[in-house]
């Protein structure tokens, strides 16, 4: 591997350690009963309340250490066997086949990085609604629901990246079809 690419999972390394530190002093603090009462009357609820958002604020907290520490170590596999490589030809070959060239190639490359990412996370996602916030009586979604969001960020994802890179290849080929009407001259 590259110097650069092992000091760039160094520091992504550290950064994820660092946030997972961060996690654990925040936890301890909302564990601490002196900030529990303070909390309490500054809310005006009670302790048995607030003992049912302590108990979800920890699921959702081991929930999270976990997934985190899973999402690092997924990237990490990616990017040590050429993960990216392996998207960038798989988009070159697609802009190449739909003759849309280097815009193209972008677009396929985000648009199959999305896709990846969607999909690995799905199971994390649905663990989260139908697991973790029905245990504490928060989830009001149904499967059918849940499906139905992910259909409609993946078409919200796929008209946002098409207006894009029209933007982007209209504003690329400005300067030609100005220059072609009189308007580019000086």
């Amino acid at each position: 591997m590259p110097q650069l690419l092992i000091l760039f999972v160094i520091f992504k390394v550290l950064q994820h350690s660092l946030e997972a530190w961060l996690g654990k002093v925040n936890k301890d603090y909302y564990q601490n009963n002196i900030e529990q009462k303070k909390v309490c009357n500054a809310l005006k609820i009670t302790p048995e309340e607030f003992s049912k958002t302590l108990n979800y604020a920890n699921d959702k907290y081991s929930f999270s250490l976990y997934t985190e520490w899973a999402h690092l170590l997924i990237f990490i596999v990616f990017l040590a066997f050429g993960g990216f490589g392996y998207i960038e030809s798989s988009s070159k070959q697609l802009a190449t086949y739909f003759e849309l060239k280097e815009i193209g190639t972008g677009v396929f490359f985000f648009a199959i990085l999305g896709l990846l990412s969607m999909l690995y996370k799905l199971p994390f996602d649905w663990h989260h609604t139908f697991k973790l916030e029905e245990k504490h009586g928060f989830n009001r979604q149904t499967p059918k629901q849940f499906f139905i969001d992910r259909v409609k960020m993946l078409l919200l994802a796929l008209l946002l990246s098409t207006l894009y890179s029209l933007g982007c290849s209209t504003s690329w080929k400005l300067p030609e079809i100005a220059g072609g009407c009189g308007l580019g001259e000086s």
